[in-house]
Order: structure tokens, then sequence, then C-alpha cells
């Protein structure tokens, strides 16, 4: 979660804005705790505006774990891309955004669109063990496709016992 939350500071995760003049922002609509992150690539008048904007969790030890699986919270208003995630593994630093060293996850989400929080649980990423992992969720929007305004929050990292059936469907993608 980002209970930490400020208008400088999304706790330790790093705001990366590689184009467009939106970029991920704390906000008081959240999920369960007091705060959330936000983004919107949308401008009245103008419409979806040309957006790439990375949220990089700092470094998590899954090593520790035995079946570590992520899950997190998602609100999505109005028409644009999908949520991109990535996971990057055995780093020694944070991966610069885009670059080779992280790999995509295909989530499949529960229809959005609907301005209903949606739980994402019991992604399972357990091939994913390292010492020193990163999670990115990557926001993109242009003219053509929209730009949604997306939410997240309770972004978790949990030791299940045994793999879980997940709500929501994780796919790699090229590895």
């Amino acid at each position: 979660s980002f209970n930490k939350c400020s208008s400088f500071l999304i706790d330790e995760w790093q705001v990366a804005n590689l184009l467009g003049d939106s970029t991920w922002r704390c906000t008081s609509d959240s999920y369960l705790s007091n705060n959330g992150v936000v983004i919107n690539g949308f401008t009245p008048g103008i419409g979806g505006r040309d957006n790439n904007d990375w949220l990089i969790s700092p470094s998590l030890d899954l090593s520790l774990y035995t079946n570590p699986s992520i899950s997190f919270a998602i609100k999505c208003r109005f028409k644009g891309m999908p949520l991109k995630m990535y996971i990057a593994v055995n780093q020694a630093s944070r991966p610069e955004p885009g670059s080779n060293n992280w790999k995509e996850l295909e989530v499949i989400y529960p229809t959005l669109r609907d301005e209903n929080w949606r739980q994402i649980a019991s992604l399972d990423i357990t091939k994913y063990k390292s010492a020193n992992t990163y999670i990115a969720f990557q926001y993109l929007s242009n003219i053509e496709k929209g730009a949604s305004q997306l939410f997240l929050d309770e972004v978790k990292i949990n030791n299940l016992m045994s793999p879980a059936k997940p709500i929501g469907v994780l796919h790699s993608l090229n590895l």
C-alpha cells in the first residue's frame, strides 16, 4: 500500500516519466488504506495525450518466500490502454525503465472501466524468486487508444503455503 504517500514521495517507489506531462501521484481515493496512487493522461478538450510512465518498486527479497505471489487493487475510469506489469530479477540496483532487464508479465484483468476497485490476487511469481527483485507498472496513453484514469493501491507480496488459483491471470511474455 501507499500509506506514506505524499506529494513528493510515493513510499520507496520510483516514479519515472519517460514521455508526456502526466505522472503517478498520490491520491486519497484508495482501496483500503489512506492513500493510493493515480495517473491520468486525458485533458478535457484535447483528449488522450502521449504518456509513458513507470512506477517501480523498491528491491524485494523474494528468496525468503516459499511461493511468492503478488496482489494489488486497481480501478480504472474511461477508455485507454491496459496497465502493463513487469518484473526484474537478480539486479544489483533498480533497473532503468524500459531497459532489457525487465520481463513483461501479461495480467488479464477482470472487466475494468466501471469505476469500482478490483482486487487482483495470488499472481504466482515463484519462478522470479531472487534476493533483488523489482516489480514495475507502466501506464501508457495516446490520442488513438485513449487515456484512462488509473488508480493503484495495496500492492503486496504474499507468501503462500502452496500456489493458489489466481483472481486475474498472470502469463509471462517472451521468457
